[in-house]
C-alpha cells in the first residue's frame, strides 16, 4: 500500500521533551465533557471518526471524519517534535483519509489546538492489523485429525472491529466449505468468529484442507487484508496403537499411543492376561487407582490417547485394543523384552595403585551399582546411567575405601547390578543368591619402577634429566647420595647433605621427570642416584610410613628413614640402609650413577700370593691431589689385618701390611680415597709349603647394583638403630 503525501513541515514544540512525558493525560484531559464518545467501530466502508475519545485505526483502513468543524488534519510527534500532518480530503462535503499507511504505530492526534499540553478534538490509536490462525483440538494446535473429531477455528487477538465482516474460507478436496451444520462461514462478523468453539468435521471428505480469514473491505472500513493459511488433513476414523518401542529390557516401561474417533469407549487389555506384564497406575492415561491388565477408557478430543505397559520377565506380548461396544474393531501391538544387560569396557590389566575409570553400558535403568569379587563400596554404588545409556565412575585402587580386591595380585570378578537399591552401610557384600546384570574379569597386578639418566657425566652448572616409569604410584621420591657419602655435597646446593625431592607421576602414561641442576662449586666424582616408589598401597616400609624423608628432620619419627643414624653413611651404606628399609614391603628402588665433573681415579696394582708371616705391600694409582689419604683395608672370611692410611705422592700411594697370625685364605684388599671412590682387589695367604690356589684378583670396580630392585639388593643388611 502506498502512502499519501505528507503535508506541513515539523516545527518545534513549546515545552520540549516535557511534552512527550504529559501527551496522554493532556489528551484526556482536554476532551473531558468536550464531545460524545465516539460510536461503536467497524462494519462499514470506513472507519467513522468522531470528536472525542482515543479511537483505533488500522493500518490499510479508510477513514471518515464526521462531527468536525473544519478540515480535519491529523498530526504525528516524534521526541516532542511535531513530525508529520496528513490532511483529509474533501469529497462531496465530507472528509476522507484513504488507504491509511502512516509511517509508525503509537499515538496520532486530529486537529491539534494547542502542544502545552496537546490538545485536540481526537486523538487516534494507530497500529498493524493483526489477524492470527490456528486450528485446534482441544487446547493442542493440530495439522491433521479424524474424520468426526470436532475442531476448534482459533482466532483469539485478532485486532479487527468486532462488528467488521469477514469470511472463514475453508478449501476442501471438493472445493470451498461455505456452511456447516447450517453454520454459515461467509460474510460473518468478527465477533461471531471469535465465538466459534468446536467446528463438527463429522461427513467431511477425507483429504487436504486449507482455512484462512479473509476481510470483506466493504464492511471491514476498506480494510482487504488476509490471515496466513492453514493446512489441515483429515484422514479415515479408525483405531490404532503403537508402541515407542518393540524390543525392550525387563522392568523398562514402554509408552503407548492410541488414536480414534473422539469420545469412542475403548478397551486396553494385555493378551493371555499374562502375570508378567501389566499397565501400572497413574502413569500418562492409566486408570489412576490401580496396577491392571485390562481396563476401560474413552478417547479425549484430540483423538488421541496415551498409554505406559511394563514388563518383569523375558518373552513376547500382545496389547490389543478394541471398540468397546464393536470388539471386532481393533488394533494390536507386539513387545519383545529382553535380559536386562550390562556391557563393561575395562582394559583387561590393572596396575595396583593406579586410578582406573570403571565404565561400560546399560540397554535399561537409571543406575548401575558395581560389586567387586561382591563388594560394593560407596563408590561404586548406583553410578548414574546417562541418557545413551553409558555409565562411568573413577577408582583409585590404592584409597582406603577401595574394594579390597583391587589391592591383590590375580583375577577380580566385577559384577553389574541395574537399580539395585543403594547399600545400607559400606562396604556390603551382596547375596551368591542375586542375579547380576552382566559381569566381567580383569587381571589385578603389582606396579613396576624404570628409570633413566641423560647424562653420565655432567659438568658443574650444567643439568640432566631423570625420567622414568611408575606404576602403580601417584608420586616418587628422589635421593642423590655424594661421593663422599650422606654428609657429602648435596647436588644442587652448597649444603652438606643428601639431596631429596619428590616427584608427581602422570596418570594417563605412570612417567615422570624430574630436571637437577648441578650447583657450581660441588665435590666431582660419581654420584649415587636413587628414585623410590611407595608401591601399590602409597604408604613406605613394612610399617607403612606416610613419609619417606624429612629434610628439614632427618629423624622425623613419621617417616621410613628417621627411624636410621644418616649423618655418616657412605653410599654402600646408604644403599644396605634402603634395602633393609624396603624389605617385606611392596616398596621399589631404581639405582644408577651420575659422575660430576672430571672422573677422578683410583686403581690397585696386582698383588701376588703371600706366605703367612710375610709383608704384604700393597699399591696403586690415584689422581688425588698429592697428600690425600687413602684408607686401606685386607678383610679375610673370619680375620681382618689391621687398616692402614697411605698418603698420595705423585698420584701413587702404597702401604705394608704384617700378615703375621693371619689365617690362610682368600683376602679382599679394598682402598677408598676421600671422595668416596673405592677399588678392590683380592690376594691369597697361605702356608708355606702348600701349594697356593689359582685365582682372578680382579681390577676393583663400583658395586654391581644399579637397575631396579624390590628388597632384592646384594649387599650384607645391617642393624642401624
Amino acid at each position: 500500500m502506498d502512502k499519501r503525501e505528507e503535508k506541513g513541515k515539523s516545527k518545534r514544540a513549546i515545552a520540549g521533551v516535557a511534552l512527550t512525558a504529559i501527551i496522554v493525560a493532556s489528551v484526556m484531559a482536554a476532551m473531558t465533557g468536550s464531545a460524545a464518545e465516539a460510536p461503536a467501530q467497524g462494519g462499514t466502508k470506513y472507519n467513522v471518526i468522531t470528536p472525542g475519545s482515543s479511537q483505533k485505526v488500522l493500518l490499510g483502513q479508510d477513514l471518515e471524519f464526521v462531527g468536525f468543524a473544519t478540515t480535519p488534519t491529523v498530526y504525528r510527534y516524534e521526541s516532542g517534535d511535531q513530525a508529520n500532518t496528513y490532511e483529509a480530503t474533501v469529497d462531496g462535503g465530507r472528509y476522507f483519509l484513504y488507504n491509511v499507511n502512516w509511517p509508525t504505530t503509537g499515538a496520532y492526534y486530529v486537529n491539534v489546538v494547542s502542544e502545552n499540553p496537546i490538545v485536540c478534538e481526537a486523538p487516534l490509536s494507530y497500529e498493524d492489523p493483526d489477524m492470527p490462525l490456528r486450528l485446534k483440538v482441544m487446547d493442542n494446535e493440530v495439522t491433521s485429525l479424524f474424520v468426526g473429531t470436532p475442531l476448534h477455528v482459533d482466532v483469539g487477538g485478532i485486532d479487527l472491529f468486532d462488528a467488521d465482516r469477514v469470511d472463514l474460507e475453508i478449501i476442501g478436496p471438493d472445493g470451498q466449505i461455505s456452511e456447516k451444520n447450517g453454520v454459515s462461514f461467509r460474510n460473518i462478523t468478527v465477533s461471531t468468529l471469535k465465538t466459534f468453539t468446536a467446528l463438527d468435521t463429522t461427513g467431511f471428505k477425507v483429504g487436504h484442507y486449507t482455512f484462512q480469514v479473509k476481510t470483506k473491505p466493504d464492511y471491514a472500513c476498506g480494510l482487504n487484508d488476509q490471515s496466513v493459511k492453514k493446512v489441515l488433513n483429515i484422514i479415515k476414523s479408525e483405531l490404532t496403537i503403537t508402541a515407542a518401542t518393540t524390543e525392550v529390557p525387563e522392568l523398562e516401561i514402554v509408552s503407548l499411543t492410541v488414536t480414534g474417533v473422539a469420545g469412542n469407549n475403548i478397551t486396553m487389555e494385555i493378551e493371555t492376561s499374562s502375570p508378567n506384564a501389566y499397565f501400572p497406575r497413574g502413569i500418562d492415561d492409566n486408570p489412576r487407582t490401580e496396577t491392571t491388565r485390562k481396563f476401560f477408557s474413552i478417547i479425549d478430543d484430540d483423538g488421541t490417547m496415551n498409554y505406559a505397559v511394563e514388563f518383569n520377565d523375558t518373552g513376547y506380548y500382545r496389547i490389543r485394543v478394541s471398540e468397546t461396544a464393536d470388539l471386532a474393531t481393533y488394533d494390536t501391538v507386539e513387545i519383545s523384552v529382553t535380559d536386562r544387560e550390562v556391557i563393561f569396557d575395562l582394559p583387561a590389566t590393572i596396575t595396583i595403585g593406579n586410578r582406573f575409570t570403571i565404565k561400560g553400558t546399560a540397554n535399561t535403568g537409571d543406575t548401575v551399582t558395581v560389586a567387586v569379587e561382591d563388594e560394593v563400596v560407596q563408590k561404586l554404588d548406583q553410578i548414574v546411567i546417562e541418557e545413551d545409556g553409558e555409565f562411568r565412575e573413577e577408582i583409585d585402587t590404592s584409597a582406603l575405601d577401595a574394594p579390597s580386591a583391587f589391592k591383590i595380585p590375580g583375577i577380580v570378578t566385577l559384577k553389574a547390578y541395574i537399580d539395585r537399591p543403594r547399600c545400607c552401610s559400606y562396604p556390603e557384600m551382596v547375596p551368591l543368591s542375586e542375579n547380576d546384570d552382566g559381569s566381567t574379569e580383569v587381571f589385578m597386578v603389582r606396579g613396576w619402577l624404570t628409570g633413566s639418566l641423560s647424562a653420565d657425566t655432567v659438568d658443574p652448572n650444567d643439568d640432566f634429566t631423570i625420567t622414568g616409569t611408575a606404576a602403580g604410584s601417584q608420586q616418587v621420591d628422589m635421593l642423590i647420595v655424594a661421593p663422599k657419602g650422606f654428609s657429602g655435597s648435596n647436588i644442587e646446593t652448597d649444603r652438606n647433605e643428601m639431596y631429596y625431592t619428590s616427584t608427581g607421576v602422570g596418570t594417563s602414561d605412570n612417567s615422570f621427570y624430574k630436571k637437577i641442576s648441578v650447583c657450581d662449586d660441588v665435590d666431582n666424582g660419581r654420584y649415587l642416584v636413587m628414585v623410590l616408589s611407595p608401591g601399590s598401597d602409597g604408604v613406605w616400609g613394612m610399617y607403612g610410613y606416610p613419609r619417606l624423608y624429612n629434610p628439614n628432620d632427618i629423624r622425623d619419627p613419621d617417616t621410613a628413614l628417621g627411624e636410621y643414624t644418616l649423618e655418616t653413611r657412605t653410599q654402600t651404606e646408604m644403599l644396605e640402609i634402603l634395602a633393609d628399609m624396603i624389605a617385606l614391603s611392596d616398596d621399589l628402588i631404581w639405582v644408577d650413577y651420575v659422575t660430576v665433573g672430571e672422573q677422578e681415579t683410583l686403581t690397585l696394582d696386582p698383588i701376588a700370593d703371600v706366605v703367612t708371616g710375610d709383608s704384604l705391600v700393597v699399591a696403586g694409582d690415584s689422581s688425588m691431589k698429592d697428600g690425600s689419604v687413602i684408607w686401606l683395608t685386607v678383610k679375610g672370611r673370619y680375620y681382618e689385618i689391621v687398616p692402614q692410611a697411605a698418603f698420595v705422592s705423585d698420584n701413587t700411594f702404597n702401604a705394608t701390611f704384617d700378615t703375621t697370625g693371619a689365617p690362610p685364605g682368600v683376602y679382599t684388599v679394598q682402598v677408598i680415597d676421600g671422595s668416596g671412590n673405592i677399588a678392590t682387589t683380592k690376594v691369597l695367604i697361605y702356608t708355606e709349603g702348600a701349594v697356593p690356589t689359582s685365582f682372578d684378583t680382579g681390577t676393583g670396580s663400583y658395586p654391581s647394583i644399579m637397575g631396579t630392585h624390590n628388597g632384592t639388593i646384594t649387599i650384607q643388611r645391617r642393624q642401624w638403630w
